[in-house]
């Protein structure tokens, strides 16, 4: 009976395993052990049995050595049934170790699979092993519908996407929006507009509204499909009206799609944008509005832009950061060097960046990087000239101040000293005064 069961349970690892299926991996190991521990048990029983049945046979011989031929005859009979039932006693033990063994090497198979750098699955036994560990692991899941898609078809993948969506914890909220990104994307490729609609609606109902939109744009523009895009921009625009980073890549879009016909010009979005957004959000706004100009071919428009920003906000280092970076990357380079030097020399004499030597620093480390990109060694040699007086320069200025800052503490502790003596002097005085009346 257990060579038929091991049979059995062989040709039904065999099989692939039925997704719909409610068997677990976890009730069969608990078979197998429950099966272990009574077979050690009635192995026991029989060790005990036969250790008692040769004992007796000794006995036998010695005293009863002397018995008839039919009594030996009945004595071999006896003792050629004992090694029958030692033999299928044999038999089964075997057969459930071999079982165990295999049952240990999927589990050490498994852990394996589940490391980090363990080998990948390469079946669907594989798959369903590792997700009944943890069905809520959507990297398994996305790599089981990619298997899907590779080795069987769409429908598979689907289906595959379907219990993924329905298994996975609300709580592991990474996880199931990751999921529904994977199942966006495979019926983009692979199904219907009308198809793709209802998953989203679907995703939009358990998940971030606007991560949902955002994957979906990125799906979009990935497929060639732009004309779906700006309609979902509006929508963005109109609900989160108060993020940056929405309007910012909504322009962005936009500046990518100029000179195709259908969709709005950037400029109208940017006004749109300064309406919709706060003050304080109005210079992050136009200075990436600025840097899309100058990386879309119009480095004048970009001046403009970026001008008006460091006009008003001079303070701004970030913004002179990104100013020069602009500058030298998309406004010429060695075409236009003059402009380039321009800027540098223009922001080394403003006082409230020469007074900031971390500022300074960063300027002169630009600048410096600018004329080596050109191979200019002479003008490298002055600017390390201007570096060194520039420092000299501070740190007089550093140990002045420090100078003036401890006279005036000396003289602070002069006066409080003086304040304490003429203090003494008047309680000595008024001492005296009492012992005269």
């Amino acid at each position: 009976m257990l060579d038929s069961g091991e049979d059995q349970m062989s040709d039904e690892d065999a099989q692939m395993i039925d997704p719909d299926s409610d068997d677990s991996d976890a009730e069969d190991i608990r078979r197998i052990q429950q099966q272990e521990r009574e077979y050690k048990s009635s192995d026991e029983d029989d060790d005990d049995a036969m250790s008692g049945s040769e004992g007796g046979e000794s006995d036998m011989e010695e005293l009863d050595s002397d018995d008839s031929s039919e009594q030996l005859a009945g004595a071999g009979n006896s003792s050629s049934s004992e090694p029958q039932k030692k033999t299928a006693t044999k038999s089964g033990k075997k057969a459930l170790r071999a079982q165990i063994d295999a049952e240990k090497t999927i589990r050490a198979k498994e852990a394996q699979m589940r490391s980090a750098d363990g080998a990948a699955p390469t079946s669907v036994n594989d798959f369903e092993r590792l997700l009944v560990a943890d069905y809520d692991q959507s990297y398994l899941w996305i790599q089981y519908m990619a298997f899907m898609l590779e080795h069987l078809d769409a429908e598979a993948a689907r289906r595959v996407a379907e219990r993924a969506v329905k298994q996975v914890s609300m709580t592991a909220e990474d996880d199931k929006l990751n999921i529904w990104i994977a199942y966006m994307n495979l019926e983009s490729k692979y199904g219907s507009e009308h198809q793709l609609q209802s998953v989203v609606k679907r995703a939009l109902d358990v998940n971030d509204r606007c991560k949902v939109y955002l994957q979906l744009i990125n799906i979009y523009r990935a497929n060639a499909k732009v004309d779906f895009v700006e309609d979902i921009y509006k929508k963005l625009c109109k609900k989160y009206f108060e993020r940056t980073e929405i309007w910012a890549a909504y322009i962005e879009f936009l500046f990518e799609m100029r000179g195709q016909d259908g969709f709005t010009e950037p400029r109208t979005i940017l006004q749109r944008a300064l309406q919709a957004l706060p003050k304080t959000s109005h210079v992050n706004i136009i200075s990436k509005f600025g840097m899309l100009e100058y990386k879309s071919g119009a480095p004048e428009r970009g001046r403009t832009m970026f001008e008006g920003i460091v006009t008003n906000y001079p303070k701004r280092m970030d913004i002179w950061s990104i100013y020069m970076d602009m500058e030298v990357k998309y406004g010429g380079g060695k075409n236009n060097q003059a402009q380039a030097r321009h800027l540098f020399e223009r922001c080394l004499s403003l006082p409230d960046i020469v007074k900031k030597p971390k500022k300074m620093k960063l300027v002169f480390r630009k600048y410096m990087e600018f004329e080596n990109a050109l191979g200019n060694e002479a003008k490298l040699k002055e600017l390390r000239a201007r570096v060194e007086k520039y420092l000299e320069e501070a740190f007089r200025a550093a140990e002045s101040a420090s100078g003036e800052d401890s006279l005036i503490e000396a003289s602070d502790s002069g006066k409080g000293h003086g304040s304490q003596d003429s203090g003494s002097d008047s309680e000595e005085g008024e001492a005296e005064m009492e012992s005269d009346e």
